[in-house]
């Protein structure tokens, strides 16, 4: 069976705690968005609608309205708090 590769393109953080990471599965072309609310040590896998793979991550602070848009290959923009 081939390995799948997976590829990081972008990491930001709200605040020394809170932060993302997008990227994807180059084989299947599939995005994935990862956030973390410990500085890392741990990751979370968010659920997104199905896209390809997100390069772009951009990310308005100003609690409570922060937000968080991951732009990614075939023209996903994917909007997210």
């Amino acid at each position: 069976m081939p390995m799948q590769k997976q590829a990081a393109y972008n990491v930001k953080f709200f605040n020394a705690n809170t932060g993302y990471v997008v990227g994807g599965n180059i084989a299947s072309n599939t995005g994935v968005i990862f956030r973390t609310t410990d500085a890392g040590v741990s990751w979370i896998t968010e659920a997104i609608p199905a896209s390809g793979r997100l390069c772009g991550l951009s990310l308005t602070a100003g609690a409570p309205n922060q937000r968080l848009y991951a732009a990614g290959l075939n023209s996903s923009i994917i909007k997210g708090q």
